[in-house]
């Protein structure tokens, strides 16, 4: 993250909201909260470690518009799942495994169409390859409780 610090900024990010040792129930809160802000052509970006709830925050935001929580999986393996919400296309992707060299070759940038809501997660692998950006989520395991999360909301000026 802190390598991406200069690009954020450049994506003309900043920090909305930052929380300490917060429980699952206050994360799902705040994904509700987001989702109620999106409109069509936004990008939301997720970072964080494996299983500190990357996906947990994005079934939230797709739960609030209109996609089934359950249908709802980690992009781990097939790079990139597509849903349909009240808010039209939205594809969840996933770059933890995509240097930012394959990013040509899987299309990434084609789903960048201005209509679609784009979720990416491991955003930090490609930050420096992304052109914008209207939300990132920054969730990491609470030193003093892991069971609970540190979680800072950036947002678009």
């Amino acid at each position: 993250m802190e390598r991406s610090g200069k690009k954020i900024k450049e994506l003309e990010l900043i920090i909305s909201n930052k929380y300490e040792a917060i429980d699952e129930d206050e994360i799902k809160s705040l994904g509700y909260k987001t989702a109620k802000e999106l409109k069509n052509g936004d990008v939301i970006l997720m970072i964080g470690d494996l299983g500190a709830g990357k996906t947990t925050i994005t079934r939230v935001i797709l739960d609030c518009i209109g996609v089934n929580p359950l249908k709802v999986r980690s992009p781990t393996f097939n790079i990139v799942n597509t849903y349909q919400s009240n808010l039209g296309t939205v594809y969840h992707i996933d770059t933890y495994r995509v240097s930012p060299f394959e990013l040509y070759e899987i299309g990434f940038y084609d789903y960048f169409d201005g209509k679609s809501i784009v979720i990416i997660e491991w955003a930090d692998k490609i930050i420096d390859d992304l052109e914008k950006a209207d939300f990132l989520f920054k969730i990491e395991f609470n030193e003093a409780d892991p069971r609970k999360r540190d979680l800072s909301i950036y947002k678009k000026r």
